[in-house]
């Protein structure tokens, strides 16, 4: 525990509010706006603090000198370019949302999809202008491959793949997480689980919903209510579209049968082809899945497994457990 001079009351809830600072930082975001605090909060040492526990708390630190506010912006390590620099980034944020719109807003019409949501550090409002967009999608059952394939089909039209966004100069969309609704996610720790608090869905929103109740694990991480409100701008996310979804419906009934399962399996064996060869050249593959039910392609550095080091390492110098 920290060894700071506050009323006993606040000892726990002061040391959730820096371990949910500590989080923000191991994540690259060194300033964290007060009104995204719960959901950073951890279950195993927040609680469900209220919004006025939390103002409270972090009014104490700061008069202690543990952290920093300005502005309704919370620093765990003060420096002249931290504040600013998150500023930056929350729009850099916003401004790569807005450049994938047309994107995100045809990936409806793609079969067997059945929600997406942007994810990482776009989802954070802590892009740089090297960020990806990445996207995570929920597909159905046995049509994860073809949905994936569609994804990767509608992203290469409009020059958002690795290559030919570099050339293009936009931004490149990352869809490297796929799961099926009932589907057993390989890495369950704090950051996987914020990872899915935070993401904005911009389709499908009561399916990803689903999906994060049946992924009852993430409650053991995280203390924010359900109902949280995202903070990062998104008002400029597609809205859904029935032209679009009629368009989807006809394509998933022609590959319902026979012949879809068929296309199932190219797809399949299209993409572990090219997927096999990522993963002989080198690199971390601990955070790699590639089945039925998941295809979670965080390789060759998965970021996951580096915020949970930082995260660990600054936990263990503030002298915060987990």
């Amino acid at each position: 525990m920290i060894k700071h001079n506050l009323k006993p009351r606040l000892q726990s809830q002061s040391n959730a509010i820096i371990s949910a600072l500590a989080l923000a930082w191991a994540e690259s975001l060194r300033a964290l706006h007060s009104t995204r605090i719960r959901t950073y909060l951890g279950a195993h040492n927040g609680g469900h603090l209220s919004i006025t526990e939390i103002k409270t708390t972090l009014a104490a630190l700061a008069r202690a000198g543990f952290v920093s506010v300005e502005n309704g912006w919370c620093l765990l390590e003060r420096s002249a370019t931290s504040l600013e620099e998150s500023i930056t980034r929350a729009k850099t944020s916003a401004r790569k949302i807005r450049g994938a719109r047309a994107v995100l807003f045809l990936l409806q019409a793609m079969p067997f999809i059945k929600a997406a949501a942007i994810t990482g550090s776009v989802a954070f409002g802590n892009a740089t202008k090297k960020s990806d967009v990445d996207v995570f999608c929920v597909a159905q059952e046995r049509r994860i491959w073809t949905a994936r394939a569609g994804a990767l089909i509608l992203s290469e039209l409009f020059g958002r793949r690795t290559e030919r966004s570099v050339r293009s100069g936009k931004d490149k969309l990352c869809f490297n997480y796929f799961a099926t609704p009932d589907a057993d996610i390989p890495v369950k720790n704090i950051a996987s689980a914020h990872m899915f608090a935070e993401a904005i869905p911009f389709f499908g929103e009561t399916e990803f919903r689903q999906f994060l109740a049946k992924n009852k694990w993430m409650k053991e991480f995280l203390s924010g209510p359900d109902d949280a409100a995202h903070t990062t701008p998104s008002a400029h996310l597609p809205g859904a579209n029935g032209a679009l979804v009629f368009i989807k419906t006809a394509i998933e009934k022609t590959l319902s049968g026979t012949f879809g399962g068929m296309v199932e399996r190219a797809c399949k064996t299209w993409q572990m082809a090219r997927l096999s060869k990522k993963i002989a050249a080198g690199g971390d593959a601990s955070h790699f899945a590639a089945n039925d039910a998941v295809i979670a392609l965080h390789h060759p550095r998965p970021k996951n497994k580096e915020v949970m080091k930082r995260y660990r390492q600054k936990m263990k110098d503030l002298g915060i457990f987990e």
